[in-house]
This record gives structure tokens, sequence and C-alpha cells, in this order.
């Protein structure tokens, strides 16, 4: 059997190519579509022609499974097959409809999403679809798109840094906590799994490292067993002074004790935004610590709604300034820059990874333009743009 593989713009070409090459009674074993480095749709299409001796010149008796096996030979498999370039014709139709029922769906696919990119031009149109993939609303996207509109700009690099700067204005930054003569307490609140613990030791020890500063880790953690537990064996690595607080009033006895420090580190148990009895149970622990600061720690992989109504939920605790954290781990930084936008509250510090105390630094706002758009969009960005310049000349 001679086996070929034929690529073509259209089915019709592809069958004309076979027909001339092996004849109209070729076998197709199988055919694809797929997308070019042009962007462009081709039909891999692969068939074959049986080339056997005529059977009426050698008849061979049929090998049945128990003799293939005695005698180490693998029984032939018969696939189905089209008999003729009429069955052909037949296929290539079917699969032709096919594949323009799965382009409709498609289409009604981005239309309900991407609903508005046939009123913007062709730089618009891409940016718009990158700015709904990477989480922001509708009506964001549709503002940025309009007021880049207005703005005589020519090069991508300008298009996207004003995109950027639209989309995180509003949005305040607040410098980093330092080091003062008298003793700051900061405290540590936010739903479970935020990732206050992690946090709260990476600026420990930027506290104890960076700025020469004498720190004590105080957890409130003690609710569920083993709470505190991770914080301890953080403090013993680090070689900073480290002690559990189950009520109110032994947090106040510690910190009455620990005057003279530099920073008093508080890590409070982690709630359940929805349910605001126990939120409200930690303002006892915050009233006894009496903290300059209150960090609220926000996960980025989380919805829009989720985080400002959590932040909502745990403002009764006098939150002084947010703390994102896992900015590395989500796919949408656009919710996240949404949300900031919405609240009250500033961003002090950002948390980007595992490491102690590497992945933590102060909040800019270079940082969330710089990640609103990945460097592989920002490339093909750059070229469209230069192929749609050259079509507008």
């Amino acid at each position: 059997m001679k086996i070929k593989k034929y690529i073509a713009s259209t089915l019709k070409e592809g069958k004309t190519l076979i027909i001339e090459d092996l004849g109209s009674d070729a076998i197709i074993l199988s055919n694809r579509t797929f997308t070019d480095k042009d962007g462009i749709t081709k039909y891999e299409i692969v068939a074959a022609m049986d080339q056997a001796p005529n059977k009426s010149k050698q008849e061979k008796k049929p090998i049945t499974q128990k003799q293939s096996i005695a005698g180490n030979e693998t029984p032939k498999i018969k696939y189905p097959r089209a008999e003729s370039a009429q069955d052909f014709d037949l296929t290539a139709k079917i699969l032709s409809e096919i594949n323009n029922i799965n382009q409709k769906i498609e289409n009604i696919s981005d239309s309900m999403r991407y609903k508005f990119t046939g009123k913007q031009n062709k730089a618009g149109e891409i940016l718009y679809k990158e700015l709904r993939d990477t989480g922001f609303s509708e009506s964001t996207a549709m503002t940025v798109i309009g007021k880049l509109t207005e703005r005589n700009i020519t090069t991508p690099d300008e298009f996207l840094s004003s995109a950027t700067d639209i989309l995180t204005e509003k949005i305040d930054i607040v410098p980093p906590f330092q080091k003062e003569e008298k003793r700051q307490v900061l405290c540590f609140t936010g739903p479970t799994g935020s990732g206050k613990t992690l946090t709260l030791i990476k600026l420990a020890v930027v506290a104890k490292l960076a700025m020469g500063a004498d720190t004590f880790l105080i957890s409130a953690d003690t609710h569920k067993v083993g709470g505190s537990d991770q914080l301890q064996i953080y403090s013993t690595i680090a070689g900073i002074p480290f002690e559990s607080a189950y009520t109110p009033d032994e947090i106040s006895t510690i910190l009455n004790r620990e005057k003279k420090r530099d920073f008093i580190f508080l890590d409070t148990v982690g709630r359940n935004p929805r349910n605001q009895r126990q939120i409200s149970g930690l303002l006892p622990y915050i009233d006894a610590a009496k903290p300059d600061i209150t960090f609220y720690l926000c996960s980025a992989v989380n919805s829009q709604q989720n985080i400002t109504r959590s932040i909502e939920d745990f403002s009764e605790l006098g939150i002084s300034s947010i703390i994102l954290t896992k900015m590395d781990e989500t796919y949408e930084p656009g919710i996240v820059i949404e949300a900031m936008k919405k609240v009250n509250y500033p961003i002090s510090y950002i948390s980007a990874g595992q490491q102690i105390p590497d992945d933590i630094f102060p909040a800019e706002l270079d940082y969330l333009k710089n990640h609103i758009f990945e460097e592989k969009f920002k490339k093909s960005f750059t070229k469209k743009f230069a192929h749609i310049a050259g079509e507008a000349e």
C-alpha cells in the first residue's frame, strides 16, 4: 500500500491532488485542519493506494488468529475505505459543513464576549480582547479604548503605555513602614488562605536584616490545631523571638513586657469574610494590641466581588493598608487592579512568591503596569500594530 500526505487550502483542492496522484480508487485514511505560521487554515489529508498484486493471480488462504500467533505473524486489520471519488465528495462536503458550523459557534461565542470589537479600529479591537481576557470588565475595557482613540498615538509602546496609565490611575500607594524611635505594633488580618503568616515572616525578616530592627512575633492564631506552629518554626529559623497569645489579655501582657522592641508583629486567625460574627470576634484582640498599622492581606487569585466585599467586611478592624499576595499566581491581574480602584484603602506591599524574604517588596504602580500585559502579548501586538499602520498608509 502506498501512503502519502497532502496539504491543501481546501478539501476540493486536496481531492484533486489525490486523484491526480493516486487515482480515483485512493483510500482516505485521515484528515484534519490546522493553522500555519501565517495564520491561514490548511487541510492535511492522508491517503493511500492499494498496490497489492491481483487476487486472481495470487490467492492466499486467510491466516487465523491461532496460526498467526504460532507463526509469529500479525493479522492485517482492514479499515473502512471510500470506494470511489463520489464517496470522497460526500465525505468532503460533510467535513466542510462541520467546519462551517464550528466556525459559526466560535464567532457567536466571540461576539458575546467581545461584542464591542466591531466599533474600534484594529489596534483597539486587539487591545479590547486582551483586556477582557486578563480580567478587566467590559466597561473598563471600553473606557480605555475610548480614551486611546482620542489621542494621536503612533507607536505600539506608546499605545500600551497609555493603556496601563489609564488602567492604574486612582490606585493609591503608601510607603513601606520605617523604623522609628518608638515601638510599632503591626497587625496582619485577612481571610483564611490569604497568606498572612508567610507575609508576616517575610516582613519581619526584612525589618531585622534591612533595618537592623529588634523584632518580636506574636501569634493569636491559636483557635485551630497547629495554627501558630508554622510561625514558630519560621521565627526559630530566622532567630526572631516568638510567643503565642491565647487571649486578648495575654496580648496586653506581652506588649507591656516587650516595650523596648522596635517592632511587634501580630498574626491573627484567618476568618471567613461571610461570617461577620467571626470577624467581630477579632476586635478584642485588635483593641488589646492597639496596632499602629493594620494590614489586610488580599489574595490576587480571587474574584473581584470576593475581594471588594471581603475588604468591606473586614473594614471594622480598622484597615490601614492592603498587602497584595499571590500576584505571581494570577492569570487575570485586571480583577485585582479593578478591585483596588474600587476600595478606599491604599496598597503598601506586594507579595509574589514563596521565597523569604525575597518575594515581597513595597508596592509600586510600575509593577502593576508591567504585569497587566504578558511579554508574548506585547511582542505580538507590536507586530500587528506595524501591520495595521502599514495598511493605513
